[in-house]
């Protein structure tokens, strides 16, 4: 305890100084935002990409968190009921007026719902007639506090939702249901919360707790609109004041205050099966905090992501070369540190791996062992040289590409700093900023950074094992998966060998043929080669993304070729997927990957 009391002041020390050291992140000055006097916050921007075209999104910072245990599901419920009739859009005119002017039901008018937020979304609107985009505005304000709600219209959608709970009802949101009570421990609301609710509570409850449920939480406080697209953004940002500016918040408005995530002293283990699950997977996390609030708008922010990236960059390497060892118990590990399951309030660095059958105890052993190897004796030169290659080719191809950002993804990317309060810089200054991050970073601050993510104890440690009903008796007891992690923790280790070779991909150049025959294309604006070995290229040039270049060849074959009869369909049918494995000369396939990093 008096460890984790020193670490936890040495690190907020440590953040103290980077405060002082890191830059602001400053907001793109083409992005309209603000919030106004009720509280609705709104974010509006120019955008051409498509062209002549534009979004618009309503956020709700509620979801099914902000139910009580007998209104599981109302949350869920009222997304559905935002396209069952509105103030100005009674019955199904929405969605016929939506479809009348290009808007597709389902492709591009939509919505969701998760534990703490309801996004919807009105996408690819066509922007040459102003009316049309002034009618997306009001249907947002519809949606934020002028639903219709009629009782009729609430008892045909019972049916339309447990429905899709039905479809819904897969082995992983089963699975799901069954663990988190564990997962997030005793009371907490993450564990009882899934979205989709309880069929018992949307068969039964009474029409006015779905309309008490919406005056409570549905008011501009909890609220934000986004317009991204070929909009004029002050005509937009007059338009919004107008429609929202006069919607009060109900008084005493309800707050949504963030759900914590207790940290866990001992090993969280759940081990569950299901039929239909497809195979046995094993994930290792270990919690652990946020970057805090004070830096989230500086350049630790970016700094903090890139260290992240880094780590399950090349975590998940290191288990790409392992899987291939004839005794790997694994057929697939990945890494990265996102959101704890479903909670926005905690991290956690993540191991999601695919176990061989029966092999889930040795999966987690190995897990473990390696996350220990790369504590303790930290990454190397060469696997920070080639990650920091790929983020950096990332940055290239974003900035070249700004141009075709599309509307929707930069709206998603309102969504979030909406809802996680992150930085919205323009592209220039994500980019300067970002390479400034990224050479910023040494050997030493990754390695240090990795140690701060894993606790030495097991404390915050939480190990999900999901298997088909097939393994069970196979699989191991929720505190024999402890064991092992506790082996593999323990498990003796040696620093790791980077065993990549220095060598030309291509020694020498083959031996050249000739161009035969060109002739034009004009159907595909391309040209078509014929060379002196008999194989023809078609050649087109394009400006879709900028500094691309794509190459794919083709030939006759497959069944249909030598096929000599059914002692050979095996071996068809593997092969295809076999040549995806395969190397080059020296270079098995992980070789190629890190050869060609950048």
């Amino acid at each position: 305890m008096i460890y984790h009391r020193i670490k936890t002041l040495l690190l907020a020390a440590l953040c103290c100084l980077s405060a002082v050291a890191a830059d602001v992140i400053p907001d793109d000055p083409a992005v309209r935002h603000g919030v106004l006097d009720n509280g609705l916050t709104y974010y509006v921007c120019r955008n051409n990409y498509p062209e002549r075209h534009a979004d618009f999104f309503l956020v709700q910072r509620v979801g099914s968190l902000q139910e009580e245990e007998n209104q599981r599901g109302l949350a869920h419920f009222l997304e559905h009921m935002c396209f069952n009739g509105t103030k100005h859009f009674p019955g199904n005119s929405l969605i016929a007026y939506m479809e009348s002017i290009g808007v597709k039901f389902g492709a591009n008018l939509n919505a969701y719902t998760s534990t703490d937020q309801t996004v919807y979304n009105i996408s690819n609107v066509p922007t040459d007639r102003l009316s049309a985009l002034d009618s997306c505005i009001l249907v947002l304000s519809d949606w934020s506090h002028d639903l219709s709600l009629r009782g009729r219209d609430i008892d045909e959608e019972r049916g339309v939702i447990e429905g899709e709970w039905r479809q819904r009802n897969s082995a992983n949101n089963r699975l799901l249901e069954k663990a988190n009570p564990v997962i997030y421990g005793e009371g907490n609301l993450y564990g009882n919360r899934m979205p989709i609710g309880l069929m018992s509570v949307v068969r039964n409850f009474r029409h006015k707790e779905l309309r008490d449920y919406y005056r409570k939480w549905y008011h501009p406080s909890n609220q934000c609109v986004i317009v991204v697209g070929n909009i004029d953004p002050d005509r937009t940002v007059e338009l919004i004041r107008k429609t929202f500016g006069k919607v009060k918040n109900p008084k005493n408005a309800a707050r949504v205050v963030p759900v914590e995530v207790a940290d866990n002293e001992e090993i969280i283990s759940v081990v569950e099966t299901d039929a239909e699950q497809p195979s046995t997977t094993v994930r290792l996390l270990f919690k652990h905090g946020d970057l805090p609030d004070s830096l989230r708008h500086t350049t630790e922010f970016l700094r903090n992501d890139y260290l992240n990236y880094l780590v399950g960059t090349i975590l998940t390497e290191r288990f790409g070369d392992l899987k291939k060892a004839a005794d790997a118990p694994f057929t697939h590990v990945a890494v990265g540190d996102r959101n704890f399951m479903m909670c926005r309030t905690r991290k956690a660095l993540q191991l999601n791996g695919i176990s061989k059958s029966g092999e889930a105890r040795r999966t987690m052993q190995w897990m473990a062992r390696e996350v220990n190897r790369a504590v303790r004796y930290g990454f190397t030169e060469g696997e920070l040289r080639r990650a920091r290659l790929n983020y950096e080719a990332a940055l290239d191809r974003l900035y070249r590409e700004r141009d075709k950002y599309s509307n929707t993804r930069l709206a998603k990317d309102f969504v979030r700093a909406f809802l996680d309060d992150e930085p919205i810089p323009s592209f220039e200054d994500n980019d300067r900023l970002a390479r400034l991050a990224v050479s910023s970073v040494t050997l030493g601050d990754l390695n240090s950074h990795l140690r701060s993510l894993v606790s030495e104890t097991d404390r915050n440690v939480v190990m999900i094992t999901f298997a088909p009903d097939t393994e069970r008796d196979r699989l191991p007891l929720r505190h024999e998966m402890a064991e092992a992690f506790h082996a593999g923790r323990l498990e003796p280790v040696t620093a790791y060998v980077d065993t990549l070779r220095a060598a030309e991909l291509l020694p020498a150049l083959p031996r050249a043929g000739k161009i035969v025959a060109e002739q034009a294309a004009p159907k595909f604006d391309a040209l078509q080669w014929t060379l002196s070995n008999g194989i023809k290229v078609w050649v087109k040039k394009t400006d879709i993304k900028a500094g691309e270049i794509v190459i794919a060849g083709a030939g006759p074959g497959g069944l249909s070729q030598n096929y000599r009869g059914a002692e050979d369909a095996p071996t068809f049918k593997a092969f295809g997927a076999l040549a995806g494995t395969l190397g080059f000369g020296q270079f098995t396939a992980s070789d190629l990957k890190k050869v060609l990093a950048g």
